[in-house]
């Protein structure tokens, strides 16, 4: 019998992963989470499969590498079997860099309008920045492939990265090329009583 996760929430938004590993973080420093235990996030954005990936090889304690080395291969998997079965992925990383991230910290800091987006525990997250980073780019190269491949877009300019985002956005569309279904034959002569 497979055990039931146990559930980290938090509210959805740019800080969401943020909230999540300073979630898992804290479980794991009060001895509440224990290595290979499984968690069910809700609320984080993006694939979940690689955001675990992400989590366990990031935070290093929370599971061994026999737990975490073995995701990259379940993710590719996953996503191998809902492409065969008619989903398009596309998955991005917005590449933010660790100057421009300090610079939005800051700005939400001295904007009193944006400092509800700033959380002390971003800073805790920052100090391991280069971490997550040489995480992110092996997580990268081990689950993209032809029929998932990952999209790396510069963030540093939020209209850079819309634009590249709403790019593959598009191409996806019009590769897919959705249609409006044919309605059942009779249909226009009904009338509604």
């Amino acid at each position: 019998m497979v055990p039931k996760p146990d559930t980290v929430t938090f509210e959805e938004g740019a800080a969401a992963p943020i909230a999540a590993l300073t979630a898992l973080q804290a479980l794991h420093d009060e001895g509440q989470l224990q290595p290979g235990q499984r968690v069910l996030i809700n609320g984080a954005s993006g694939g979940v499969g690689t955001f675990a990936v992400l989590v366990a090889k990031a935070l290093g304690a929370l599971a061994p590498e026999e737990i975490w080395g073995r995701r990259p291969a379940h993710t590719r998997d996953w996503e191998r079997m809902l492409v065969d079965e008619g989903t398009a992925i596309v998955k991005v990383f917005p590449n933010v860099s660790k100057e421009e991230q300090r610079r939005r910290f800051q700005e939400r800091i001295d904007d009193p309008a944006k400092r509800w987006k700033f959380a002390k525990d971003d800073l805790v997250v920052r100090k391991r920045f280069d971490d997550y980073l040489a995480t992110w780019e092996d997580v990268i190269a081990k689950t993209s492939t032809e029929w998932a491949p990952w999209h790396v877009v510069p963030a540093d300019r939020k209209w850079v990265k819309s634009t590249a985002v709403a790019r593959l956005l598009v191409e996806t569309l019009e590769r897919l090329d959705p249609r409006l279904p044919e309605p059942e034959p009779g249909r226009k002569a009904l009338v509604i009583a």
